[in-house]
Order: structure tokens, then C-alpha cells, then sequence
């Protein structure tokens, strides 16, 4: 009822008008709040849900097939299957569950001739007021419901998918219902190796570049000619920085080098750019043409981009107390190297 304040009008109007001013007031205030919780809501998952990596792109295509194999051992393969729902489960990307299913009715359509389709309807949320409450339901509420939904759909199996990602793989719950009544048909649990390196707290480098020799008689006799190194790291996170092993050599026309050091490195970055260095210092033992040395190496290495790493390194050699009647002297290898970075 319209009735202005500064019209004359009886009592009992202004009431009401006052009573349904309040309302429309508490209504708009209701759905502002619902906006914004569901605005934070979603804010807090994008600022917080892991981007999907290469590696779980492949992991999707993988899983399609493998749900394809399942469906395909069924006693009764189904001919027109729903897609119910797609969950994903933190820190996945909410974005992945379209990825997912998308792949998945590609693959089924291609590989099992098996009629795919998206059941939008199923996962309309459904808003009912009881008691003067704000009901928001999302599903089918009973089991007329998924009949009406099966025959709109003409679907006869729906399928309900619940993704969760583990430090190493992506797994993905399936299970299948009979449309007409819910009766469950099956349920697998399909696991795909999905790790991604940049996220791993494993560091492996391998590189690789030219060498010289010094200090006096090397380890490689007299012969002058420059020799070709090679070393691979893998190093882990610690509290201080990082630990592990150094596995190296080097190669030339006068004889060759290996060495194993165990390893402790510490990782600078160069301000907001994406490079930084990681300098590492190990002691180990190793071989030369079949003498046995003790051997101390020191690199420093820039990581330049995301597996890229160019750097210098020296490893100081001395015989083993066991080998010290060889008569070898202290000598040392300076190395320059290239190579891929996998990990952080």
C-alpha cells in the first residue's frame, strides 16, 4: 500500500506502510549479505584452490580413459550416461571439475560410443521458504525427482565424480547410479601419477659442461687436453636450506673422474625476479683410474627461469689415506656447466 508520510492517512495505514518499509529493508539487507559470503567465498577458494599444472591436464585425459575401461566392464555397459555432479576437493582449482568433465565425455564418446550429457538440472540449487526460513538445497530431493530428471534427460545411469589431489597423484572417485531408482552399479577408484615438479620439495639438476685440471700432476697424468664433466643433484628441503647428494665426473683422453658428495646448499634470490642461486658445499670419496680419493666440492649455480641452471663448480681432489704411497698430489677440477632444473 502506498501511503506517503507526508500525505494525511489513518493510523493503522501508516502502520503497515512502516511494517512493510521494515521488510523490503530487511530483505535487501538479506540478500546483500548473500551476496557478499558468497563473493568472499569465492574469492577465498580462487586465492587459495592450486592452479591446474601440465601434469594434471595429462592426469585428466588419463582418468577419462580409465573411467572408459569401467564403464566398459560393467555387467551392463549403459548407453546414455549423465554426468550428476563433478566435486573437487581443496586445493584443487574448482575451474578442474570442467576440465575433467569435458574430457570425460570426449573420451567416452570417441572410445565407448556411449551417449554423454551434462545433467545442468541436477545441479540447479533448488530455493524453498519454510517457517518464514530461506531453504537453498542442491541435488535431487527425492527419488520421483531423479525419475522426472532421467526422462527429461533420457539418460539412464547418472554419474557422480569426486576429485582429490595428493602430493603425487590425482585421484577421482566414480560411482554410477541407475537412473530410474538410484540403485548403485558400480564404484572405482582411479588414481593417475599427477606430480608436479614445481611443487615438489625434490630438487634434481643435471648439467653438464667443459673442465680444466690444475695443481700440478693431476689426476689425469700429464695430458693437457680440456675433459668433459657432468654431475646430477638431488637435494631435498630442510630447515636451514637443503640436503642430499651429488653424483659426478669427468671424462678425457688421459682417464676419468667419479665422485659422490653428500651435500648441504642455500638458495638466495636476486630480489623479485625469477632468478636466484643456490650455492652448495659436500665431501665425499671417489675413484681416478682406479685410485681412490677424497673429494671436497663447492659450486655455485643460477637458476635461470624454471629449469634452467648455468653455473661453476671445483672439486678438490687428495688420495685416500689408503691409496697415499701412489705418490698423487693435491688437485683440483674447475668446471663451467649447463643444465635442467626439475623442482624448487
Amino acid at each position: 500500500m502506498k501511503c506517503p508520510l507526508r500525505q494525511s492517512c489513518h493510523g493503522h495505514d501508516k502502520f503497515v506502510y512502516l511494517i512493510s518499509k521494515l521488510r523490503d529493508k530487511h530483505a535487501a539487507m538479506f540478500k546483500l549479505s548473500l551476496f557478499i559470503t558468497t563473493l568472499l567465498g569465492m574469492t577465498a577458494t580462487c586465492a587459495w584452490a592450486k592452479p591446474a599444472s601440465e601434469a594434471d591436464l595429462i592426469a585428466a585425459t588419463e582418468t577419462a580413459h580409465e573411467i572408459g575401461l569401467f564403464l566398459q566392464g560393467l555387467p551392463q555397459k549403459p548407453a546414455n550416461v549423465a554426468i550428476f555432479d563433478v566435486r573437487v576437493n581443496f586445493p584443487i582449482d574448482p575451474g578442474f571439475a570442467s576440465v575433467l568433465e569435458a574430457e570425460v565425455i570426449r573420451t567416452l564418446r570417441e572410445e565407448q560410443s556411449t551417449t554423454m550429457t551434462s545433467c545442468f538440472e541436477c545441479r540447479a540449487p533448488q530455493i524453498e521458504i519454510r517457517d518464514d526460513k530461506l531453504v537453498v538445497r542442491k541435488g535431487i530431493p527425492d527419488q520421483a525427482a531423479m525419475g522426472r530428471l532421467a526422462k527429461a534427460t533420457g539418460a539412464d545411469s547418472f554419474m557422480m565424480l569426486n576429485i582429490s589431489h595428493t602430493r603425487f597423484s590425482l585421484v577421482t572417485e566414480v560411482t554410477l547410479y541407475q537412473a530410474s531408482d538410484g540403485t548403485a552399479l558400480g564404484a572405482k577408484q582411479i588414481r593417475i601419477p599427477a606430480l608436479d615438479w614445481s611443487e615438489a620439495g625434490l630438487q634434481l639438476i643435471l648439467a653438464a659442461g667443459p673442465s680444466s685440471l690444475s695443481g700440478g700432476q693431476s689426476v689425469f697424468g700429464n695430458n693437457t687436453a680440456i675433459p668433459f664433466s657432468a654431475h646430477l643433484a638431488a637435494l631435498e628441503e630442510v630447515g636451514f636450506g637443503k640436503a642430499g647428494l651429488v653424483l659426478g665426473g669427468a671424462g678425457g683422453p688421459a682417464g676419468n673422474l667419479a665422485y659422490i658428495t653428500p651435500t648441504i646448499a642455500w638458495r638466495n634470490a636476486y630480489g623479485t625476479s625469477g632468478i636466484y642461486s643456490l650455492k652448495s658445499l659436500g665431501g665425499g670419496f671417489g675413484t681416478s683410474n682406479g685410485v681412490g680419493v677424497i673429494a671436497v666440492r663447492a659450486d655455485y649455480t643460477l637458476m635461470l627461469g624454471s629449469f634452467t641452471v648455468a653455473g661453476a663448480e671445483a672439486v678438490l681432489l687428495s688420495p685416500a689415506p689408503s691409496q697415499s704411497n701412489t705418490g698423487q698430489p693435491l688437485s683440483f677440477v674447475l668446471s663451467a656447466f649447463i643444465g635442467f632444473n626439475f623442482g624448487r
